[in-house]
């Protein structure tokens, strides 16, 4: 059934729009991808700091993922994996899911798979997230 963002969170739909601010049918205006590359651009306060913090979780990523390469243990192969899993939250809407209006983030599955593919990458020499060899983000 489709329920505006307003009576989803309690809020008064009028003072949304007063304010400018849209007030979405959840689950049908909100199917959207997030840009990651506007992060460096932004002005909200919010998400100044936020390129950096998802730098550095993905530079540590790749220090437990190299450090697997080296030692083969389940230890960094378990924390790498548990750092790939992300869970959408529930009633944003803000991605696609196959079972229902919840968007599934990066569940097992698809973490495996970039895991698997992660590996691969850095058995080539490609280390830094913010190297040649990668896209500019």
């Amino acid at each position: 059934m489709a329920k505006l963002f307003s009576d989803y969170f309690n809020l008064k739909h009028e003072s949304l729009i007063e304010k400018g601010i849209f007030d979405p049918i959840i689950g049908f205006d909100t199917r959207l991808f997030l840009d990651p590359h506007l992060l460096k651009k932004t002005l909200i306060p919010e998400f100044k700091e936020s390129r950096q913090h998802i730098l550095k979780y993905y530079t540590e990523l790749i220090t437990i993922l190299t450090s697997y390469l080296k030692h083969k243990t389940d230890t960094a192969y378990n924390a790498a994996y548990e750092r790939l899993i992300f869970r959408e939250m529930e009633g944003i809407f803000t991605g696609y899911g196959t079972k229902g209006r919840n968007g599934s983030a990066i569940g097992p599955k698809l973490a495996n798979r970039l895991l698997k593919r992660s590996l691969e990458i850095l058995k080539m020499g490609i280390d830094d997230v913010r190297s040649q060899h990668t896209i500019e983000f």
